[in-house]
């Protein structure tokens, strides 16, 4: 799942996404032009798989990426998060990640995520891909107190921050250049 916002004139953006290897899909990607000419777009990663996990990652990529545009990528992440803190009456707790951007002419792109989603901002002129966003993975942990990598790798789909907990304190946020920025779920680039 990814969409692709370029520059930060008039933002045109596509959606690319591919069925699982079960035949569902528990990811959902979603962009809003708001009418102050402000695009929000998200990409939620589900995790697991679950009739209600299903049904319920359409809704948080709608209700980040509309709340994005209109109140910033914080704000469509805690949005989205709320969504999921109570398990209902079934007692199913949906859990996912996720990447909330907001694209606004002249005003520099603002980024919002919790867990191994992610957002790249790609150059076509020096054909360079820029990662600007870092996993909440215990491996990233890890690696950043100086585990060897063979050993922090190990722990690369432990998610340190779900959007089930995310928080302002523990929400990453970020300012980026202008250009075509991509968001994608934690496959590789």
């Amino acid at each position: 799942m990814a969409i692709s916002m370029p520059a930060c004139t008039v933002p045109a953006v596509g959606v690319a996404s591919r069925t699982g290897t079960d035949g569902t899909n528990a990811d959902a990607a979603h962009a809003f032009h708001a009418s102050t000419g402000a695009v929000g777009a998200a990409v939620i990663d589900g995790i697991s798989h679950s009739d209600q996990l299903h049904a319920l990652v359409p809704v948080l990529a709608i209700a980040a990426a509309r709340t994005a545009a209109i109140r910033w990528p914080l704000a469509g992440l805690l949005t989205a998060g709320l969504l999921t803190c109570d398990p209902g009456h079934d007692g199913a707790r949906p859990s996912a990640v996720a990447v909330v951007a907001r694209v606004q002419a002249g005003e520099p792109t603002t980024l919002a995520w919790a867990g191994d989603a992610r957002a790249y901002g790609w150059d076509p002129q020096l054909q360079l891909l820029t990662r600007y966003t870092t996993d909440h993975t215990v491996a990233a942990y890890l690696a950043a107190y100086g585990i060897e990598e063979d050993i922090a790798d190990e722990f690369s789909s432990q998610i340190r921050v779900h959007l089930t907990d995310v928080t302002p304190a523990t929400a990453h946020q970020a300012l980026i250049p202008c250009g075509h920025l991509v968001l994608q779920q934690d496959f590789d680039v």
